[in-house]
């Protein structure tokens, strides 16, 4: 396989990239990789075939910005073919191999410059309270049980972290009902809250830069003066606890996060 298409191809590399990005433009590159690896390591580390990719990404994200990821390194260099193929079986685990067969002796290259607009001002003025649904009805949905259904973005609190960014903490819900056609407490009454993990941990964040928000995708709800949280709900003792939310893979992320609701259901 193609080591590029790979890494374009699976949401772990896409929200490892998206979230370099942010952070790029304000730190350097060994900072940027460190901040990536200190925010979303929480998503990943706790299932070995995430962990693999997680550094497979962080590694090739270091490289296509000139700079060698020395503990990604040794943690790749360190993986066995009978540890890949035990936990990714013989075929994909041989697509792995392939990719790391590449990814190990690819050179460091320094990345095109690119033009951003920044017209676009994204949620800059969402406050606590405010509820914003999308409708699923992407690629990765489209044979699943959300498909057609409205994810509802919680705004919790909405941070300020410079003229390009804003951190928003929120709740990720999914709703049955096309939320245009009720009122704010029918739209909250008839969806579920998504949890992060199985310990009811359901908070989120998302920080990207203005122009990365799809605000044209985003259908306004409305404001509730009072948060409503989720029953049994357990605070996360950090905000790096927090769960990381990512566009460009936000919607195989509700997916996933709906599996875990079920699976809470269930017990």
């Amino acid at each position: 396989m193609n080591i590029s298409n790979f890494f374009e191809g699976n949401s772990v590399s896409m929200e490892v990239i998206q979230l370099y990005e942010e952070y790029r433009l304000e730190k350097n590159v060994k900072s940027a990789l460190r901040a990536v690896y200190r925010v979303a390591e929480h998503d990943y580390v706790g299932e070995e075939d995430q962990n693999i990719l997680f550094r497979m990404a962080l590694y090739w994200c270091g490289l296509q910005n000139n700079y060698v990821d020395v503990a990604s390194r040794d943690f790749l260099e360190g993986l066995t073919e009978t540890k890949i193929c035990n936990v990714f079986g013989l075929s994909d685990g041989q697509v792995i191999r392939d990719v790391l067969a590449q990814l190990l002796v690819a050179e460091p290259t320094k990345p095109p410059k690119k033009k951003i607009d920044y017209r676009n001002p994204g949620p800059k003025n969402w406050k606590p309270g405010d509820v914003y649904a999308y409708q699923l009805c992407g690629q990765q949905v489209q044979d699943s049980e959300i498909a057609g259904k409205y994810a509802l973005i919680y705004c919790l609190e909405n941070e300020v972290m410079s003229s390009r960014k804003n951190r928003v903490k929120l709740y990720l819900l999914l709703c049955n009902k096309d939320p245009i056609q009720q009122s704010i407490d029918q739209v909250l009454a008839s969806s579920i809250f998504l949890p992060r993990d199985l310990l009811r941990i359901y908070r989120y964040k998302l920080e990207v830069p203005h122009h990365e928000y799809p605000t044209s995708s985003l259908i306004y709800v409305g404001n509730v003066a009072e948060i409503c949280k989720p029953a049994g709900e357990i605070l996360p003792p950090s905000e790096y606890h927090y769960s990381l939310v990512v566009w460009q893979s936000f919607e195989e992320k509700v997916l996933r996060h709906y599996e875990i609701h079920k699976r809470l259901e269930k017990n």
